[in-house]
């Protein structure tokens, strides 16, 4: 299955950590125009921060509305040598972490899988946990090690990032037969608070990754991972936007595994309000020191 919108240039699995940017409206990632450069003067009646654009940031932050009506995206991605790694190296440190390890999903997340002719609609608690090991060795996956030891045949390369259960591509979250195509599905997250910021690991895929963001508002992709690890995934709403849905485009009949899911929730109105009252205050701390 394949998105009806000109594919984004992926981003291999062997690589060191990347950043790629994509504003929606423009061309998909690596054509022109995605870095945008403010031009300012120092003409007080042009610059930023002159009278008029004071009125405008307040009114703009007291309301929780957005400057922009331009979305953009970034993704930063660490390669698998990084698997594992620490909060604060990934750029989530201080996130809320869904690690999968029941059904009950973190607040303000749903998941729902989509693609063929069975979906499951989004919702707040998993149909079930999936540990990735064989059920020969008391896990769930009843046909193969795909998820626990491929390809290094032992667990040093398994789909866990943390604890011992993860979430698949597939329909319910269990694993059909690797060669039974339609049933491995896209991943559809949803985020009911709207978020700036969603991390997670990957594992398994033998082809591209395809996020679309916000309903095709942006589509950003990962290149093959040879079936292996690819490493983590940071996507992140820039110029003021938010994330309120992340679908993940699966090719028919390649299934994969993601860990690790960590979220940044948007700041509330009176965060603000509470940091331009300091910059108020800073700003009046200012003028009197120097008179």
């Amino acid at each position: 299955m394949h998105l009806a919108v000109e594919r984004p240039q992926c981003l291999p699995a062997d690589h060191d950590p990347i950043i790629a940017i994509i504003d929606a409206g423009d061309t998909p990632l690596g054509g022109p125009a995605h870095r945008r450069a403010a031009r300012t003067t120092h003409n007080s009646e042009t610059h930023p921060m002159s009278r008029g654009f004071h009125r405008t940031l307040i009114a703009a932050l007291l309301s929780g509305l957005s400057f922009t009506a331009h979305a953009a995206f970034t993704i930063t991605t660490f390669p698998s040598n990084q698997w594992g790694a620490d909060d604060s190296v990934l750029g989530v440190d201080g996130y809320t972490i869904e690690d999968f390890e029941d059904t009950t999903l973190i607040a303000g997340l749903q998941i729902g899988w989509s693609g063929g002719t069975s979906t499951a609609a989004p919702s707040g608690t998993l149909p079930t946990t999936f540990d990735p090991r064989p059920t020969a060795f008391g896990g769930d996956d009843a046909f193969g090690n795909a998820f626990y030891s491929y390809p290094c045949g032992s667990p040093a390369c398994s789909s866990l990032w943390d604890g011992s259960h993860v979430l698949v591509s597939s329909f319910g979250n269990q694993t059909p037969s690797y060669g039974d195509d339609p049933k491995w599905k896209d991943i559809d997250l949803v985020f009911t608070t709207p978020v700036r910021s969603v991390g997670f690991s990957l594992q398994q895929n033998e082809y591209n990754v395809v996020f679309s963001i916000n309903g095709g508002a942006a589509s950003l992709g990962v290149g093959s991972a040879a079936g292996g690890r690819f490493g983590y995934v940071r996507i992140d709403a820039t110029d003021g936007d938010v994330i309120t849905g992340i679908k993940m485009d699966n090719v028919a009949g390649d299934g994969w595994a993601i860990d690790h899911l960590a979220v940044a929730a948007v700041p509330e109105p009176e965060t603000y309000a509470l940091m331009l009252a300091g910059m108020g205050l800073v700003a009046w701390g200012a003028r009197r020191a120097r008179r």
